[in-house]
Parts: structure tokens; sequence; C-alpha cells
């Protein structure tokens, strides 16, 4: 199981929010049981994990976590796929899984 890092174009996760894979591209992908840091645009860092993971899209667990400016954030699960227009490493808050 690999840690990866990822860039959040915000302070908190929302569906359109957009992802950046701040890892170099290569051959490995994102899997199941994989840890996820998220680091959102406040340069506040949260530990995460992927849950399931396939060929087009990925849910993520997020837990309850406070953003910079202290506002909490509940524990939430994310549906994740590709950005699209396709750029590599980008990837698009779809919608939250339940």
């Amino acid at each position: 199981m690999a840690t990866w890092r990822l860039a959040a174009n915000n302070t908190h996760l929302y569906p359109g929010a957009r992802l950046q894979c701040l890892d170099t591209p290569g051959s490995e992908r994102l899997a199941a049981g994989d840890a996820v840091l998220l680091e959102f645009a406040d340069r506040n860092a949260v530990p995460a994990r992927v849950l399931q993971a396939g060929p087009t899209q990925m849910t993520i667990e997020v837990p309850t976590h406070r953003t910079g400016q202290g506002a909490a954030i509940e524990a939430r699960r994310w549906i994740v796929s590709a950005a699209w227009p396709a750029q590599a490493g980008a990837l698009t808050v779809r919608a939250r899984a339940h």
C-alpha cells in the first residue's frame, strides 16, 4: 500500500472540487487501502484513505477535521474520478458516497 499526496483547490471538498496528485505520475495507480494526505488550499493537511478504486473512479474516506480557520468538517466519503478535460494527475470530486 502506498501513501499519496493530493492537493485540493479549496479549504474543503465538495462536488466539483479539483484535486491534483502531487506524486510523480507513473504506472502506479491509487488502490483500495492506500493512504492519502489531502493538502487543502489553507495549508491544512488531513490524512485520508482510499476505500474503493476502479479503472474510472475511486471512493476516498476523509475523517472529521478542521479547516485552517477552525471550521469543523464532518467525516465524509467522496467519489473521485479523473478530471475532464484530461490532465495528468488531475482529479474531480464527483459526489458524496453513502
